[in-house]
């Protein structure tokens, strides 16, 4: 009982506080707003990523979300983290006083921000990026999860990708490592001189496989439809119309539960060879 309470005190300390720094927040927006500063602005010019300033010493502007600060008196640190990666950022109050208040007074963790300046090592060696211009990009309202004690539910961030994607650096290389399978996968049955092609999502009647379908409604055309279960019989019928060799990569939807190996929605590629058998299909799966 007394541990229910225990914990049932701590969450409604951590939502007032929550609560309370958004309100924070929002009056910092509201303050810059005020002063005829854009916290949304369109457009900023980036000439490098993060990456790229660890190979590069020279004049560059960066974009990126703040994900850590530190003061030091007339002199601020932070790191900058875009998806490449992240750098340490420095704003010297020789900068300019304006420049360094701003830094200090309006931007907040989570805030995204373009800055200008020139890289350098510390003395501990850490490239860093000297601040001599800063723009505000984006102003976010809402506090960071803390970097070591915040978010350790995967099926909470598994639900909240962006936020994932905040957190944790090494999330955006699973999403590049996506895009290069397919793009390979392209390439490949390209080179084979296949014919990528489209399948409709919305079909009058479902099959290509054995599998329970979501049902919809068309109201323009006053019938129900049903969400593809696989390409197959599209792919077929452009076999039959004489097109030789095709493929599609698509989305299926299977409503039959979900657990570690299924999903109800899924990415598949399939292609179709005309005048080829099993060992052919291997051949070319094997390359």
């Amino acid at each position: 009982m007394v541990k229910n309470m225990q914990m049932k005190n701590t969450k409604e300390t951590n939502e007032t506080n929550e609560t309370r720094l958004t309100t924070i927040r929002k009056e910092k927006r509201q303050q810059l707003i005020d002063s005829n500063i854009i916290p949304y602005p369109y457009n900023f010019a980036i000439t490098h990523n993060t990456a790229e300033l660890h190979e590069n010493y020279k004049q560059v502007s960066i974009a990126g979300r703040l994900i850590r600060r530190r003061n030091f008196g007339k002199l601020n640190f932070g790191h900058i983290q875009d998806q490449e990666g992240s750098i340490q950022i420095s704003v010297d109050k020789k900068v300019g006083d304006y420049l360094f208040q701003f830094f200090k007074k309006n931007i907040d963790l989570g805030d995204i921000i373009g800055l200008t300046g020139d890289v350098y090592r510390t003395n501990t060696g850490e490239l860093t990026l000297n601040v001599h211009g800063l723009d505000l990009l984006c102003k976010s309202i809402s506090q960071l999860p803390e970097k070591h004690f915040g978010i350790s539910d995967k099926g909470f961030l598994y639900r909240h990708r962006s936020l994932d994607l905040m957190l944790n650096q090494d999330v955006h290389g699973i999403f590049k490592k996506r895009s290069q399978a397919i793009k390979v996968v392209r390439e490949m049955l390209d080179k084979e001189n296949f014919l990528e092609v489209e399948i409709p999502t919305l079909q009058p009647i479902y099959g290509g496989a054995s599998a329970r379908p979501f049902k919809t409604y068309a109201n323009a055309l006053g019938k129900e439809f049903y969400l593809s279960i696989s390409p197959e019989m599209y792919l077929k019928r452009l076999i039959i119309g004489g097109m030789e060799r095709v493929y599609t990569i698509c989305k299926n939807f299977r409503n039959e539960g979900i657990d570690k190996t299924h999903n109800p929605e899924f990415t598949m590629m399939e292609c179709y060879q005309s005048f080829a058998d099993y060992n052919d299909m291997m051949e070319l799966t094997e390359k």
